[in-house]
């Protein structure tokens, strides 16, 4: 089953917010751990790749050596026909034909080990491309939900923030009234007292005495 297939059915049949919210973080802990097998994955197949590079290689010095042996009793071959040792020619042509049979033995099983390299070579590949770009998905997708945490974070922080100036401020409003009310109360019982003893009669009475001015003196001695 692809992981598509996986995520999709991870998430099929939660049909409330919660577990909405517990399919996501499911399928997001199910993608890590395919991400995960997936890179095993890919070194057993690099190793199994190695491998076969190593017979490949393997095959192609064996072939390199046949055809220098098929070269060196060709030669012989033809050496003892022109001195006429027939028997000893033929001997050389036989091991020549079997020399043959090697090589083609070889270069078919050097074409499959060179087939099956380029089978898990072209099989990495896609697989690589397949898995970084599901795992670039996976850290975006993980990026953006943190991101969206420390908004709500800091969105709620916010607020909180707000509402405790807002109580504060209130708080220093029903301060500043009480101090207002209490200076009030001050003011009116000092004068009661100024009027209980006297003092206020006493002040009135100085003010009016006090009242002329140097305008008013200078005027009633023209």
């Amino acid at each position: 089953m692809s992981i598509f297939k996986r995520l999709i059915t991870v998430v099929k049949g939660h049909a409330n917010q919660v577990g909405e919210d517990i399919a996501d973080a499911n399928a997001l802990t199910e993608l890590d751990q395919l991400l995960r097998e997936c890179d095993q994955s890919l070194e057993k197949a690099k190793t199994s790749l190695t491998g076969m590079a190593a017979k490949r290689h393997m095959q192609d010095q064996k072939i390199v050596t046949l055809k220098a042996d098929i070269e060196k009793y060709t030669d012989g071959a033809r050496k003892a026909k022109a001195a006429e040792n027939m028997d000893l020619a033929r001997q050389a042509v036989d091991k020549v034909l079997a020399l043959q049979t090697d090589q083609q033995a070889a270069e078919s099983l050097r074409e499959q080990y060179a087939s099956a390299e380029n089978n898990i070579r072209s099989n990495i590949k896609a697989l690589t491309v397949k898995k970084e770009r599901m795992r670039a998905e996976v850290d975006t997708v993980k990026a953006t939900e943190q991101m969206q945490k420390s908004q709500e974070l800091l969105a709620s922080s916010h607020a909180n923030v707000n509402n405790s100036f807002s109580d504060a401020s209130k708080s220093l409003d029903r301060l500043k009234a009480r101090q207002a009310e209490k200076a009030a109360r001050l003011k009116a019982a000092n004068e009661l007292d100024d009027d209980l003893s006297g003092s206020s009669l006493d002040k009135d009475l100085a003010a009016i005495g006090g009242s002329s001015s140097a305008a008013d003196d200078l005027l009633s001695s023209l």
